[in-house]
């Protein structure tokens, strides 16, 4: 991953990210969603999880905030600084 932003990111479980899914077009799959130009995938597994691409958790965490109370309550976050143990 040369060239991408990256950054360490806490998960207290394991969870596939998705971003860059759109709305699939036709009215028959109206409400369904597909793989957008923009798609991009990553896969968090417990505990802290390194060199995770800024582009990806960043826009994630954003979108979902408001919708998923794990987040809120910090059980995925991005880990800026950790303190020496």
């Amino acid at each position: 991953m040369s060239g991408e932003e990256t950054c360490e990111v806490f998960s207290d479980f394991a969870i596939r990210l998705e971003v860059g899914l759109a709305r699939a077009r036709g009215p028959r799959y109206r409400a369904t969603l597909e793989l957008g130009p923009n798609h991009r995938t990553f896969e968090l597994q417990r505990g802290l999880n390194a060199d995770v691409p800024r582009n990806i958790i960043v826009p994630w965490l954003r979108t979902n905030r408001r919708h998923l109370d794990y987040i809120k309550r910090g059980r995925i976050r991005v880990v800026e600084s950790e303190a020496a143990a």
